[in-house]
């Protein structure tokens, strides 16, 4: 954390952006899902990239850069930590966290996802490897994935 980052320098990689801060109550559980997928495609592909955007922290500025590192370390976020200005949220129309991005190889943002999901690492996973064949079209196997997430949030709203 702490080191100027350009997206325009990550042409020709796949990159997950992970919008979060400390205070988000959902960043433990998604950090938990998030190992997975780093483990199944950001170690496992070279031009995958994955970095934890933190936005919005409620520390003073001078100490954010160790709070934000020493949180990182403790919650075992593996993949590279970027600190963010509010020109970041609002460039991304960031108002909530936990918010991800998808962006292709040419820098395009091919998906965006609000919050936690059931099975957001899959999810992001499958977007990625869309992003990276540049299909225009949902694969079928994402769209099962989305359809048995809506299930499931219907179910747990339903109790």
């Amino acid at each position: 954390a702490g080191e100027d980052f350009n997206l325009a320098d990550e042409q020709g990689n796949i990159v997950l952006l992970q919008f979060w801060n400390s205070s988000d109550e959902e960043v433990i559980w998604t950090n938990n899902r998030l190992r997975s997928l780093y483990a199944t495609r950001i170690l496992m592909y070279e031009n995958y990239k994955m970095y934890a955007v933190n936005v919005n922290e409620d520390v003073n500025e001078e100490h954010r850069t160790q709070y934000v590192n020493s949180f990182a370390a403790n919650n075992s976020i593996l993949w590279d930590v970027l600190l963010a200005d509010d020109d970041a949220s609002q460039a991304y129309h960031v108002n909530s966290v936990p918010v991800f991005f998808v962006i292709d190889a040419d820098g395009v943002i091919r998906y965006r996802v609000d919050g936690y999901q059931p099975f957001i690492d899959q999810i992001l996973g499958w977007q990625m490897d869309e992003a990276r064949e540049g299909a225009r079209q949902e694969s079928e196997q994402y769209r099962n994935m989305r359809e048995q997430m809506r299930r499931s949030a219907s179910a747990a709203q339903a109790n």
